[in-house]
């Protein structure tokens, strides 16, 4: 993170990331942050749910609750998206410790399928003063990025087949799985699928060359 520039970037992170020492490096880059909150933060989670316990946004309510809903099919699958945000923080213990902290957020998802309906629930703590609807739209953003991300190592490289688990080899490799992904992304001297461009820098020097910027020697 030190090497990014992140000015005036909305910068969304798992559960893992939600740490008080992350969300100070994001706050020094010039940045905000949209942290989702687990058990991991059982304290920060319990005042989420606390504050954000009654669920009808009214204008009159204290503390004052922002109100956002989108609804949504995909095949025979279909997917309503609640979000509730406020800037009360008065019931979070030790909110101080999470720095120019302003909005917590609840977001609410319910999928029906085949006339099953399940609803999941996830918590979320900002620096930005967000709106329902923007942290709604920032929420789903970074899943569909993510799960497009994972979607794309798994059928191009074959990700979840990789049986390497020493050490840190399985985060090296997952790095360097993202790296080379991003360079053949960045290609546009064709338009082969991902898993052609895999192959072609295998058997071609001179496209490996051309995908990571050096030029080769004259032989």
């Amino acid at each position: 993170m030190d090497t990014l520039v992140l000015d005036n970037c909305l910068i969304t992170i798992d559960a893992m990331g939600c740490q008080a020492a992350i969300a100070d490096k994001i706050i020094a880059k010039n940045a905000d942050y949209l942290l989702a909150v687990k058990d991991n933060q059982s304290v920060l989670k319990a005042g989420i749910e606390a504050t954000l316990s009654n669920l009808k946004p009214k204008p009159y309510q204290c503390p004052e609750i922002d109100f956002h809903q989108c609804e949504g099919s995909n095949r025979d699958r279909y997917e309503v998206r609640r979000c509730w945000t406020t800037q009360s923080l008065t019931q979070l213990a030790n909110a101080e410790k999470w720095p120019s902290l302003k909005t917590i957020a609840l977001v609410e998802t319910e999928r029906r399928h085949h006339g099953e309906s399940v609803i999941e629930r996830r918590y979320y703590i900002s620096s930005d003063t967000l709106s329902a609807l923007a942290c709604s739209d920032s929420v789903r953003k970074h899943w569909s990025i993510e799960n497009s991300l994972y979607w794309v190592l798994d059928i191009a490289f074959r990700e979840d087949d990789c049986r390497v688990r020493s050490g840190n080899s399985a985060e090296n490799l997952s790095r360097l799985r993202q790296f080379a992904l991003n360079l053949l992304k960045q290609d546009k001297s064709t338009k082969m699928g991902l898993k052609n461009k895999r192959m072609k820098a295998a058997w071609s020097t001179d496209y490996l060359a051309q995908l990571i910027g050096i030029e080769l020697p004259d032989l």
